[in-house]
């Protein structure tokens, strides 16, 4: 019989009389049933099955297969052990005994005897055995008592010394005949029927956040998740750094999974754990004309047209100051544009600068 997770020490079960050494697992694997008393044992066969076919306990562990699985000669009754006087009209069985096909008695099963068994006169957890002229009963195993009455001994008691449970990580559960134990969570059981820890996360399927690390516990486990995320480890969510404004004043927070980067604006360069400005002009990361001037400003920079052009600074063109009337020669003077600038040149008669002109003799 299996227990998960715990020890189990097989007792034979009865079953309408009979003696259930096999658990079934389908219709028809029902197994051996054994009744001692009436010296006969039952099972299904190729021909019988889902039904079962009776045999005489003399069939039981000579050597042959009657039954379906060889059940019949692969059970706790076959023993090694040879009865001494061999058995006649039966079967040589654990503890290397004969019990003797119905109508047979004495030690090796030679005497044709009534056998008293048929009534059933022993307790229902006991086995009765034919002998001629007489019977007795014998208790099962895990049952005490004269065999008319068997009590059933509680393993589980400390007094018995039948308990191999671990008295710390463990129980043990009585059940009539036998008991079996069983691990607390976490814990299963060795053949000796103390408990280790079982460590989870050496399994494939643990329960964890494919991005949370598991840690074992005894007994138990933990999922952690990893920094930049948040949650119970079973699962894992991304933290927005970026709300918590962790990043320096000037500069944009860029959340990432698992992490978050900082960046400074335009005409900003991250250094020293804050946003500097860039200064364009002395670096010449500037687009200004070759006729403009560069003023850096914070985070970007400005173009100017020098006097006698015009633009925007990143385009600037001659002005024609002459055409545009914005000169300052005289009205006796002529006006001519240059590159740049304007040039003021007396007209014939007169003298002087071009921006003041005066006619020759005087006045």
């Amino acid at each position: 019989m299996a227990m998960t997770n715990g020890y189990h020490q097989v007792a034979p079960l009865f079953v309408m009389g009979f003696i259930l050494l096999a658990s079934a697992t389908a219709a028809e694997d029902v197994g051996l049933l054994v009744d001692l008393e009436l010296g006969v044992f039952v099972c299904p066969t190729r021909a019988s099955r889902p039904l079962l076919d009776l045999f005489p306990i003399s069939l039981l562990c000579d050597g042959i297969k009657d039954c379906v699985s060889g059940v019949d000669e692969n059970n706790d009754f076959c023993t090694d052990e040879k009865c001494k006087p061999e058995c006649d009209e039966g079967a040589c069985l654990t503890p290397g005994q004969c019990f003797c096909d119905n109508g047979w008695a004495g030690q090796n099963c030679s005497v044709k005897d009534d056998n008293e068994c048929v009534s059933s006169p022993c307790d229902s957890f006991a086995v009765c055995v034919n002998v001629p002229a007489n019977y007795y009963c014998v208790c099962l195993p895990g049952f005490v008592g004269d065999g008319v009455t068997c009590t059933d001994i509680d393993e589980c008691r400390p007094d018995t010394g039948r308990n191999p449970c671990d008295p710390e990580l463990g129980d043990c559960f009585n059940i009539p005949g036998s008991f079996y134990c069983s691990c607390d969570m976490g814990f299963v059981m060795r053949a000796d029927g103390e408990c280790y820890d079982v460590d989870e996360c050496q399994y494939p399927d643990f329960p964890c956040d494919l991005r949370a690390r598991c840690r074992n516990t005894e007994g138990s486990f933990r999922c952690i998740c990893p920094d930049g995320y948040s949650g119970d480890g079973l699962t894992c969510s991304d933290v927005d750094e970026c709300a918590r404004n962790l990043c320096p004043r000037e500069s944009r927070c860029f959340n990432m999974v698992g992490s978050y980067a900082c960046g400074c604006g335009q005409g900003m360069r991250f250094a020293g754990g804050e946003c500097s400005d860039i200064d364009e002009c002395i670096e010449h990361e500037d687009d200004c004309n070759f006729a403009a001037t560069c003023s850096n400003t914070r985070g970007s920079f400005q173009c100017e047209c020098y006097n006698g052009y015009t633009g925007d600074g990143t385009t600037c063109v001659d002005l024609d100051e002459c055409i545009a009337g914005e000169h300052n020669c005289d009205e006796r003077a002529t006006c001519t544009n240059v590159e740049g600038s304007f040039e003021c040149e007396c007209d014939r008669g007169t003298s002087g600068s071009g921006v003041r002109c005066r006619r020759n003799g005087g006045g």
